[in-house]
Parts: structure tokens; sequence; C-alpha cells
């Protein structure tokens, strides 16, 4: 499902790549490398995206084209490292020469299936950010129960501000607009309230959100399989997977600490990493990166756009990374993004976003 924005920012992005203007602005800024962020890999894609309603399709990339970008990078002369190997690399101000890590959120089973023997084909290392409850098979991933709701019936209630509210979803084009209205107000919303609603949804549509949960995680054996692999390095994605800018800072404090202790139990090692669930400047900001330090964590990881500079050593607990995102299944966009020209101009000339 192709939205206005993707549009918008594809047509910038194009304009980019064509007028070759990305390689005149990269030649004004040198970056130290980028850190990639991926969520689900499968081995092909699912017929036309734009022919059926598959609003989480962007969190999804193919295998194939997960193995092209590793090959791209390489020909390119970027040095593929661990999300700690970069960390080191700031640390030391090492700009010989450029990086490229990678990371996989929340923990789910394609990652195990497919993701990692690309990575093992490319000898390249990565990060999967572990989130226990989706590991235990109790997360409620309510972003895909909204979906299953609208995708399987032809008018959804739901209750939104206080209010029950229908919506028809008899068209592909309605179910588009259905969620558009729903996703973001759910988004936006108070933990607690999001919460309450997706249950009250799962339960009027029958929709089992454990078993849903259940059926896409990675096992605790996986995590640990995974973790024996010299290339893979767990880190810590909170327990349950909320927004932590919308809950106090003592759950903040719980779901970092109680995940990193839960990881540690199952594997035998605390993670150095931290992740911040949706990661972007609504979600996550000084708060948060003041107490993913102070509960000792090496450093942490945003969603926010950019690449990595030698300026972000000051910045550690807010640092950036670039989505491979399911609409831009290009080399082209990876040629772009590893100009830094997009995120450049994103964040208004700016290196680091961390405010």
């Amino acid at each position: 499902m192709v939205d206005l924005r993707t549009r918008v920012f594809k047509t910038g992005l194009e304009t980019l790549y064509y007028t070759k203007a990305h390689h005149v602005m990269a030649a004004l800024w040198q970056c130290s490398g980028a850190i990639f962020n991926l969520h689900h890999i499968h081995p092909r894609a699912d017929g036309d995206q734009d022919s059926r309603f598959n609003p989480n399709g962007p969190l999804s990339i193919t295998d194939g084209f997960l193995d092209e970008v590793l090959g791209y990078l390489e020909e390119e002369n970027f040095d593929l490292v661990s999300v700690g190997e970069a960390v080191a690399r700031l640390k030391k101000n090492d700009r010989s020469s450029r990086f490229a890590a990678f990371s996989i959120d929340d923990g789910y089973k394609d990652n195990f299936d497919y993701a990692w023997p690309v990575f093992k084909q490319h000898r390249c290392p990565f990060t999967v950010f572990v989130t226990t409850d989706i590991i235990d098979g109790k997360a409620c991933l309510w972003w895909l129960v909204v979906e299953q709701a609208i995708k399987d019936h032809e008018m959804i209630e739901i209750d939104l501000a206080d209010a029950l509210v229908r919506f028809d979803t008899s068209s592909l084009e309605k179910k588009k607009q259905c969620w558009e209205a729903i996703y973001w107000p759910l988004r936006g919303s108070n933990e607690a309230r999001l919460r309450q609603t997706v249950t009250r949804l799962a339960q009027r549509y029958n929709i089992d959100t454990n078993a849903l949960c259940r059926s896409l995680a990675m096992t605790w054996d996986d995590v640990r399989t995974l973790n024996e692999d010299g290339l893979v390095t767990i880190g810590a994605h909170t327990v349950s997977h909320p927004c932590l800018k919308e809950i106090s800072s003592e759950q903040v404090r719980y779901e970092m600490t109680e995940s990193r202790a839960r990881i540690a139990r199952e594997i035998g090692e605390e993670p150095e990493f931290f992740c911040y669930p949706y990661g972007d400047e609504t979600t996550a900001g000084q708060r948060e990166f003041f107490l993913a330090k102070d509960v000792g964590f090496a450093a942490a990881v945003t969603t926010r756009k950019g690449m990595i500079y030698e300026e972000h050593r000051e910045h550690l607990f807010a640092l950036p990374r670039i989505s491979l995102n399911g609409s831009y299944q290009q080399i082209k966009y990876i040629d772009l993004y590893m100009s830094g020209a997009p995120f450049f101009l994103y964040n208004k000339f700016n290196k680091v976003n961390a405010a």
C-alpha cells in the first residue's frame, strides 16, 4: 500500500538520484557510516503491494533484496561491522573507512529463518533487538491486530476518543482509509488507552493476540542459537514494546532493566545495547536517552533518520538508523541513502538530531 507520504518521499529521492545531486552533496560532508534497521525478512514478495490490504508491508523486505544490499555495500568498500564495532569506532574517532551495521527489531521467527542465512553468506555481523514478551509469545502486536480486524471484515467498530466508531471496510480503498483513521490516533494515544482499545477490538473480532504473537516470534532456543554465532549480537528492546514517552520514568526503567535481565537469564550474558520501541522523535527523547545510559547500557539506537558522524560520539544514546523499507526495495535507494544526502536534507542540514 503506497500512501501519499511514500509517494512524496520517493519523488524527492528520484529527483536527487537522477540529477546526481546526492554525489555532489556527499562530497561536502563525510559520514563515518550507517546503522540499518529491519523488522521482517521473507523469501519473496507476497504479490502486488498495491492490489491488497497490507499496511504493515513497509516493515518487510525480501531476503533477495537483503542479499543485494550486502553485495552492493561490499562492492562500495563499506566495512560490514557490528553495532558494537560501530560504537567502538565512534569512541576512538576511527574514520579510516566507512562502515555499515545492521540491526533487526523485535525478534521475529523470519529473522532466524531467512535473514540469518543471508548475513552468514556475507559474513556480516548483525544485532537482533529482542522484545522479551514477543519471544514469550504474549506481546500484543497491536498494529497487526488492527490490520487483521480491518482485513477480515467489511465493517468494524472500535473505541476511539471515548466513542464507539463504525468504519465501512468493504473495499480496498475503504480499508486503507480506515487504517489511516485508526492507526495514527492509536499510535499517538496514551499507552494504557491504546492497549485497552486494542484488547477490546481483538475480543470483538475474536483475534487471539497471543496466538498471533506466537505464530510470528522466535523462541528462546532460537535466540540462544543466534547468540552462539559470533556474527550475532543480542540487544534489549524492552519487555512489552510500549511507547516509552507515554509511561512513567519508573516504568521506563523497568522496561529497560527487566528486558536486559530476562535476556541475560536466557542467554547467559547481559545485552550491552538498547533499542527504543518505535524510536522516532515523538516516542523517545532526552528522558529516555538519559535513562538508557543511567541503567548501564553502552549505547542505544533510535529510528531517527540519519547517518553516523563523528559528532555522534557525544550522543551514543540517540544513534540514528536507516530503515530498509519494503516500499524502497531497489539498490538506487541504497546508493542515495549512503550518500547521506536525503537525511542531511531531512534533518535541515544538521548532522545530529538528538534534541
